[in-house]
């Protein structure tokens, strides 16, 4: 009988199809490494990240889409000292080695490779997508990654949903 092939939990590349699936991994873990980063000391890194969201993996570059020009420029101002950290986080949680390509709105990453279908067809007992948070929420959650950027503290924290 075949045998199965043995398990690689980081690579350099990765082989075609498999990009959507890393990505994916990254983009699901992202709040995880903004508190690692923060953990590291890397506040202003974790904070510069924070609306920023992964979209494309290709021979071993994350981009990285940013809400604005400004802040993607700010990050490849920093270079390896933005780079260098988030990568190692990236490959401690995740598994992936990689560098980061920082994108502008609007950039998108270059063309991917020629994989299984593009949106895989849901499971039918699957259930369906959270809706976005709500105003209250997402405001909610800014205020927090303010305080934590800057490594404050919340005194009175309101429930702004019982407004």
């Amino acid at each position: 009988p075949p045998r199965p092939a043995p398990a690689v939990v980081a690579r350099e590349a990765t082989p075609p199809g498999e990009d959507t699936l890393e990505v994916e991994r990254v983009r699901g873990q992202w709040s995880v490494i903004r508190q690692e980063l923060n953990r590291r000391r890397q506040k202003s890194l974790a904070g510069l990240i924070a609306d920023a969201v992964p979209v494309g993996l290709a021979e071993g570059v994350l981009h990285v889409q940013f809400p604005s020009a400004t802040l993607a420029e700010m990050f490849q101002v920093k270079g390896a000292e933005h780079e260098q950290p988030l990568s190692e986080v990236i490959y401690a949680l995740c598994g992936i080695r990689c560098r980061i390509q920082a994108l502008a709105p609007g950039a998108g990453p270059p063309p991917a490779r020629p994989a299984s279908p593009a949106t895989p067809k849901p499971a039918p007992d699957a259930k369906p997508a959270a809706p976005p948070p709500t105003a209250p929420t997402a405001g909610r959650e800014l205020v927090h990654d303010v305080v934590d950027l800057f490594d404050g503290q919340i005194v009175g924290d309101r429930d702004l949903e019982t407004r």
